[in-house]
């Protein structure tokens, strides 16, 4: 767009009339979070690259602003990968880098990898924080993953760490999602009574959905019932009047129709007085 044209305008002139010198750190960094500010990854890792080609040794802000523009379009391959050339600069990742790899996960809905990327956070001895576990357990909601959701929190609270109103109505959306009305009333209560947290407009939102979901399942479901009752007593019928034309002598007698046993003819009428 326009904003990163103006950029690249302002990057080329600067390279040109400072010395390398002051390519610093600094100016690299400014420049990357412009370009991922705008989701122009390209130009970030571009910029990522030409800093470690003027032999400017990155620090993590420039690696996280690049994993960060990775979000807006879901490249998680890409964040990926820059996360892995982060060791061999020299970088070890912090709390925001891993903060900002599991929100692209979580855009992209993928929990299982995001777990176990909050597993290699905590074994890395980077503490997490509320935001890496917000995002690990929204991840959760695109498969409705309520048991992961919930061992989440539990982890989480493990840690000393209280949730906030995103990370309830994180929970309850994944709740929703999965169809488990009675755990979106259960998240929605916990929040007044257990964290001390007011519910929002989200959290009655989604709450309210996951039980008229719910209750839609279950008027479908009465239907399907009723559907198949009448389906089977139609099958019923059918057989057995199939069975009755088979054997005729299950059929019910009808009246008007042919006697087993024959009517004997009446007597003939003679004349029994005496001949005169």
């Amino acid at each position: 767009g326009k904003s990163s044209e103006f950029i690249d305008k302002l990057w080329l002139e600067a390279r040109s009339a400072l010395p390398a010198a002051s390519l610093n750190v600094v100016l690299f960094g400014t420049v990357i979070t412009a370009y991922a500010r705008r989701g122009n990854t390209k130009a970030a890792l571009q910029s990522l690259a030409t800093m470690i080609r003027s032999k400017v040794t990155p620090n993590a802000f420039a690696f996280n602003a690049c994993i960060r523009s990775c979000r807006r379009d879901g490249r998680i391959d890409t964040a990926r990968q820059i996360l892995r050339q982060m060791p061999k600069h020299r970088v070890a990742p912090d709390v925001v880098t891993y903060a900002t790899v599991l929100s692209v996960m979580e855009r992209v809905g993928q929990w299982r990898e995001a777990m176990e990327k909050l597993d290699e956070m905590i074994e890395a001895g980077v503490m997490p924080n509320n935001h890496a576990f917000n995002s690990c357990i929204s991840s959760c909601a695109t498969s409705g993953e309520c048991k992961a959701a919930a061992e989440l929190l539990e982890k989480m609270t493990s840690l000393g760490l209280n949730p906030d109103r995103v990370t309830m109505n994180a929970l309850i959306s994944v709740c929703e999602k999965a169809g488990k009305w009675d755990s979106a009333i259960h998240y929605l209560n916990a929040m007044r009574s257990k964290y001390n947290l007011t519910p929002d407009r989200i959290s009655h939102n989604s709450c309210t959905s996951s039980i008229e979901k719910h209750q839609k399942r279950r008027n479908e479901r009465i239907q399907e019932l009723c559907n198949a009752g009448d389906q089977n007593s139609e099958e019923e019928d059918v057989a057995k009047n199939r069975e009755n034309s088979l054997n005729p002598s299950l059929a019910p007698e009808q009246s008007g129709g042919d006697r087993s046993v024959a009517e004997e003819a009446p007597p003939a009428l003679t004349d029994t007085s005496e001949e005169r």
